[in-house]
């Protein structure tokens, strides 16, 4: 049985009704990092698959998932940060 409320002089009973969840926060940044494929990471720099695979050896931190390569657009920008002239 639901509650019963007073609306402008007359009471009615509201339906019975779940609590909403707490507002769920934003994601933490993290979280939200995007996944760049290296054909992704390549097109960007204007430059072949090869030499993306060279920036492996010189620091680019890649993750393996399955049979695909993955590279978070946030570990992509510290490696273009490091590697400025």
């Amino acid at each position: 049985m639901g509650k019963i409320v007073q609306i402008s002089g007359e009471h009615r009973e509201t339906p019975n009704s779940t609590p909403l969840p707490p507002a769920f926060s934003p994601l933490p940044e993290a979280a939200q990092d995007e996944w760049l494929t290296l054909a992704e990471v390549a097109q960007t720099l204007k430059v072949s698959r090869t030499t993306i695979w060279r920036c492996r050896r010189e620091g680019l931190k890649v993750m393996r998932l399955g049979g695909l390569v993955r590279v978070r657009r946030s570990e992509f920008n510290a490696y273009l940060e490091r590697h400025q002239n």
